[in-house]
C-alpha cells in the first residue's frame, strides 16, 4: 500500500501545553502550496472525493478521525488520534472521513485550490482509476 502514516515530533509536551512544529517541509512527498483547517464540533463525514493531481498530508490537530483511502486496487482504513500524527494520499486516490465531535484536521496541499482538480463522483472515479 502506498500511504504513509507519519507522527511530527512534538517540541513540547506538558499536561497543558502541546506543540509540533514543522519546520522542514521537504521531508514530506510533496510540496505544500496551500494549507487549510477544518474544524468540526459535531460528528461527521467529510472528503468523499478524489484529486487528480494534488497530494495531501491529513494532519490531525484534536479529536479522532477515521480515515479511508482507496486507490482503485485496495482500501486502506486507518485513524488519527494522536496530536500531531498525519497521512499522506497521493492523487487518484478515493478519500472519506470520519471526524469525531470536536476535532480538527490540517491539510497541506500540493496544489492551489482547482475545482477540476477534483473527481466528486465515486464511479467516475472508478472509471478512471481502471482504464
Amino acid at each position: 500500500m502506498r500511504f504513509k502514516k507519519k507522527l511530527f515530533k512534538s517540541l513540547i509536551n506538558e499536561e497543558d501545553l502541546n506543540m509540533w512544529v514543522i519546520d522542514n517541509i521537504t521531508n514530506l512527498e510533496h510540496e505544500v502550496k496551500r494549507i487549510f483547517f477544518i474544524n468540526s464540533k459535531i460528528k461527521t463525514v467529510r472528503g468523499k472525493h478524489a484529486h487528480k493531481n494534488c497530494w495531501q498530508t491529513l494532519v490531525n490537530i484534536t479529536g479522532n478521525l477515521r480515515i479511508g483511502v482507496e486507490d482503485g486496487v485496495e482500501l486502506f482504513e486507518t485513524s488519527l488520534e494522536t496530536y500531531g500524527e498525519a497521512l499522506t494520499i497521493p492523487p487518484m486516490c478515493w478519500s472519506t472521513q470520519v471526524y469525531s465531535e470536536q476535532s480538527c484536521l490540517m491539510v497541506l496541499c500540493s496544489k492551489l485550490y482547482d475545482e477540476n482538480d477534483y473527481i466528486r463522483d465515486y464511479e467516475n472515479f472508478k472509471k478512471l482509476v481502471n482504464k
